[in-house]
């Protein structure tokens, strides 16, 4: 995952530079991912080219905030803003799929993905978690060609998510004395 964030921030470098001449800081673009991908969520089962679209522009803009914040200065605010706006769009895709599928297991995977994130910001970013809600997208964009691969997505997230908490879990136990370590 770092090397992956090193190379996006040396190629988005020139952007880095240019939007906070302009005003735009990490967290405006933070703020910008967050709309695009609201707008995202309501056109998913309303019209896909739309939520293709401004998916795509919501993970970019997601991406760039990073970059800028590397480019400039990070904050703690920014931090937890970045983190939670994801999981916002992450539970609002996550809903409209529990909506258009009308399958509850739907609601238990997006509540293993709150326990997993909400451990996660609980203990200050220091028991990891992966982040699911770019898999979703992605799942999201190909299920025109399958309609199977909506029912994959969940599964995938509710499997990462057991995963996450498994770590956590693990992390969480190499912290007692004794022969957890």
């Amino acid at each position: 995952m770092d090397n992956f964030r090193e190379s996006r921030t040396k190629k988005f470098k020139r952007f880095a530079q240019f939007f906070p001449k302009i005003g735009i800081t990490a967290n405006r673009m933070t703020f910008i991912s967050l709309c695009f991908g609201i707008l995202a969520a309501y056109f998913l089962f309303r019209n896909h080219l739309w939520f293709v679209i401004l998916g795509i522009l919501h993970l970019l803009c997601d991406g760039l905030d990073g970059v800028i914040a590397r480019y400039t200065q990070p904050t703690k605010f920014g931090k937890y803003f970045d983190f939670i706006s994801d999981r916002i769009i992450a539970l609002l895709l996550m809903f409209q799929l529990f909506w258009y599928l009308q399958d509850y297991y739907v609601l238990i995977t997006m509540a293993l993905m709150l326990i997993t994130h909400g451990i996660n910001l609980l203990t200050k970013f220091n028991n990891h978690s992966l982040y699911t809600r770019t898999i979703i997208v992605i799942g999201l964009f190909i299920s025109p060609l399958w309609s199977g691969f909506l029912i994959l997505t969940y599964l995938v997230i509710g499997i990462i998510s057991l995963y996450s908490l498994t770590l956590q879990f693990r992390r969480y136990l190499s912290t007692l004395p004794g022969r957890y370590s």
